[in-house]
């Protein structure tokens, strides 16, 4: 059986029309594609028409105000664009339409009556402050994508040899991030920046810390790339490890 919407193709799918098109949706038939390209720049037969009136559309404006959708509601909205890509140049248009607009005064005065009267309590702000140090703050951390340049350049070479490798690492037992990690070997890489690792005994503490549930660490000055390691060297550096832990199994 073939399209009923003319493009010649397949039909596979049964529309609610009872007709059968070749895509999931009738949208998709290559055929109406290009029908409704054809009428690309019309103007539409009801831009600027209004169905009610102004009176009326204030009433519905005055109605509806302060009404918020229940909670199954807004389920049902998050579950049906879950997923779905968002439209090319939507962020562009929302920007264009709010070039150039500014808060009236009414509008700056809620702003700050409303920021005026939030207040966290104390249980709140304990809280907050337990989320962060259970997690929260290596979490918000592998967010913030700022790695040095050699840190990079150190985690490219590593990612040839082992896919699984991960740049600025969460290590969530005791709330690190580490530079460069590859988590199915319990190694990872400190690209050591004289700016960033000035306080050395700092540094050896957590390291010692991280070796101490199982990981190994390989260092490597990270000043610029020049410092990076060749592939050939650190692939050696990574199987002088996994010997010496075999070894030690042993």
């Amino acid at each position: 059986m073939l399209c009923s919407y003319g493009c010649g193709q397949e039909a596979k799918f049964q529309m609610s029309n009872k007709k059968w098109c070749c895509g999931e949706f009738y949208t998709k038939c290559p055929e109406l594609r290009k029908k409704n390209t054809s009428i690309k720049g019309r103007i539409a037969w009801n831009k600027g028409i209004h169905c009610h009136s102004k009176e009326v559309r204030k009433i519905i404006s005055e109605k509806n105000k302060g009404k918020k959708h229940s909670l199954e509601t807004r389920k049902k909205i998050s579950d049906s664009i879950k997923g779905k890509p968002v439209p090319e140049g939507r962020g562009k248009n929302i920007s264009k339409s709010l070039t150039g607009r500014k808060l009236t005064e009414d509008h700056k005065l809620k702003i700050k009556l409303n920021s005026k009267h939030i207040k966290h309590t104390e249980e709140w702000k304990e809280n907050q402050r337990q989320r962060m140090l259970n997690g929260g703050s290596v979490h918000a951390s592998s967010f913030i994508k700022n790695p040095s340049k050699p840190q990079v350049e150190l985690y490219n070479i590593i990612k040839k040899l082992y896919p699984s490798t991960v740049l600025n690492y969460p290590f969530y037992p005791l709330n690190y991030s580490l530079d460069v990690a590859i988590p199915d070997l319990k190694i990872w890489f400190e690209s050591d920046g004289s700016h960033w690792h000035q306080d050395k005994e700092a540094d050896l503490k957590r390291q010692k810390r991280i070796e101490e549930l199982g990981w190994k660490v390989i260092r490597y000055r990270g000043d610029s790339v020049k410092d990076v390691p060749s592939i050939s060297q650190i692939k050696e550096d990574i199987q002088s490890i996994l010997e010496l832990e075999k070894s030690n199994d042993a």
